[in-house]
């Protein structure tokens, strides 16, 4: 293994490792959207690996869905977007690669996407 190989490995990892932490940060903006905007002590259930969260009572179902659904991606959005920058001042390029998987879920807000289509209203009757 020459040492180039073991820098794209470790770059690898660090890229699977921000994927799975962004997932993560972007469920539980969702979780804590809900709290915010629901019920704080509502029972939720989040899937693992990548999964929902969400509850069974819902007392303003559209407005709460709509919020629930902003607060993921744009939440998670955000803070990528804050690596990037941080990380082009500091030169880190690994900083500013966790960052862009963490801004990508902005992608989310985009109609055609589940959350997305929560926060414009396509997924109404």
């Amino acid at each position: 293994m020459t040492p180039r190989s073991g820098t794209k490995s470790r770059f690898t990892l660090l890229l699977l490792w921000a994927l799975l932490l962004s997932t993560w940060f972007h469920e539980s903006w969702h979780i804590i959207a809900y709290w915010i905007v629901a019920q704080r002590h509502a029972p939720i259930v989040v899937h693992h690996w990548g999964g929902v969260a969400f509850s069974v009572t819902v007392p303003n179902p559209r407005q709460a869905a709509r919020m629930v659904a902003l607060w993921g991606p744009s939440g998670v959005g955000l803070l990528g977007v804050g690596l990037i920058a941080w990380g082009t001042q500091l030169s880190l390029g690994e900083l500013v690669a966790v960052g862009v998987s963490f801004a990508v879920h902005l992608v989310g807000l985009l109609p055609g996407c589940s959350d997305g289509n929560r926060v414009w209203g396509l997924d109404e009757p």
